[in-house]
């Protein structure tokens, strides 16, 4: 091995100058406090020269420091290192040697001749952006792995949302949304056109009622959006507009219409798209009454007692029978107008329905007798509460039952006059 035999051959001349230039002790040194002084000191001070003087004047000065510590090294060191072949003295002339004035001042002129050559190549700040560039370099290349994933399967997702199909229920599919009746009804009431035309493409039954019993009349009406267009797709596909739904009652199922529950939601609009298509405003419907419990009535009555004034007029205006169920609109209204003595505007609004509504003819008279006597049986009532607060013999109980008596002569005279009239 010719390399192991020149080492060996030049070894007791170059390890005396290695260990001028790098002592033994130094490893320790540079280990302790000195390390942190060149570490972090010294990059401030050489960054300050660098900053305050010209690299090229600080490199020329510390040149020259270097050629002329060595000049008087050399022979210095060459003096101390006679006769260093004796094992026994080599250690200690060394030493001697590597502690003079000259070695450490050649030393450290070649340390920073080193070190300012190195900060003139590569600054500090130079060193750090190149650390902070090479690690953007690599969050870049990731990044770019990631954003060509996400692509991929945008691209994958783009085409499978352009799917398209001739069966309704694949289409559905493809968009996301179940064949079921509730995401049917879902569409019906958020207004969907594309997605309910596919459900009715695909012949999906609108009798059916939801998951938690509602019929369409209930999704129907609760679309605030366009639910005179849902009226169209659903009629073009076959729906009956007098369709009646059942749904549970108080006591027992109750028959549910689209238009008896366009007037329970106040949906005018909806009423509107009905009557164009022909709804029947004459026949009787049901209606939720007081507790729930299920009410008899037709669709002009049920507007009145529901205080859907607008809707009550475009039943009027679509042929809506005041006579039906016996003059019952009538009735309600004037139930309402009674009571509203303290609301101007209310009492407006129901004066203009009760000219519409009034009974002519025979019937007229029949009707007045008929309110008449239920308002009396209902001050008789209330008088009779009034006497039993109030003491015997005193003159606010005598004139109490003084009324009482008079309220009971004209319901009896009303009762009669309706009796003869019924014969």
């Amino acid at each position: 091995m010719p390399n192991v035999r020149l080492f060996h051959t030049f070894e007791s001349e170059l390890l005396p100058w290695g260990r001028l230039i790098w002592p033994e002790g130094m490893k320790d040194q540079l280990l302790g406090p000195v390390a942190l002084v060149i570490g972090g000191a010294f990059v401030e001070l050489a960054n300050a020269l660098l900053h305050f003087a010209s690299p090229r004047w600080l490199l020329l000065v510390l040149a020259v420091g270097v050629a002329a510590a060595l000049r008087r090294c050399v022979p210095h060191a060459k003096y101390l290192l006679r006769d260093s072949n004796d094992p026994r003295t080599k250690g200690a002339k060394i030493s001697v040697a590597a502690d003079c004035g000259w070695c450490r001042a050649f030393r450290i002129c070649l340390f920073l001749f080193l070190a300012i050559a190195l900060f003139h190549e590569t600054g500090a700040e130079k060193l750090a952006m190149e650390a902070i560039a090479a690690r953007l370099r690599s969050i870049d290349t990731t990044v770019g792995h990631i954003d060509k994933g996400v692509t991929h399967i945008e691209s994958e997702m783009g085409n499978v949302k352009q799917e398209t199909s001739t069966d309704p229920r694949k289409e559905l599919a493809n968009r996301g949304v179940l064949w079921t009746v509730d995401a049917f009804f879902e569409a019906v009431r958020s207004g969907n056109v594309d997605n309910v035309k596919l459900f009715l493409v695909g012949h999906m039954s609108t009798d059916a009622p939801d998951s938690q019993g509602r019929p369409l009349p209930v999704i129907l009406a609760l679309n605030a959006t366009n639910a005179p267009a849902m009226l169209d797709l659903l009629v073009a596909a076959g729906l009956d507009v007098n369709h009646s739904y059942e749904v549970a009652g108080a006591l027992h199922p109750q028959r549910m219409t689209l238009l008896s529950r366009a007037i329970e939601k106040d949906s005018l609009s909806l009423v509107d798209a009905l009557i164009k298509h022909h709804v029947d405003v004459k026949s009787p419907i049901q209606t939720f009454g007081a507790m729930g419990l299920t009410r008899d009535t037709y669709p002009l009555e049920s507007a009145i007692y529901w205080k859907r004034w607008d809707i009550a007029e475009s039943l009027l205006n679509a042929g809506a029978d005041p006579a039906s169920g016996d003059y019952g609109a009538y009735r309600e209204a004037q139930a309402l107008r009674d009571k509203s003595s303290g609301d101007a505007e209310l009492s407006g609004r129901l004066d203009v329905l009760i000219t519409r509504l009034k009974p002519h003819g025979s019937a007229a008279a029949r009707i007045e007798s008929q309110l008449r006597l239920q308002g009396i049986e209902q001050k008789l009532s209330q008088v009779a509460l009034a006497s039993m607060r109030t003491l015997p013999g005193s003159p606010e109980r005598r004139k109490l039952d003084t009324e009482y008596d008079q309220l009971q002569i004209e319901r009896t005279q009303l009762r009669n006059a309706l009796n003869a009239a019924a014969k």
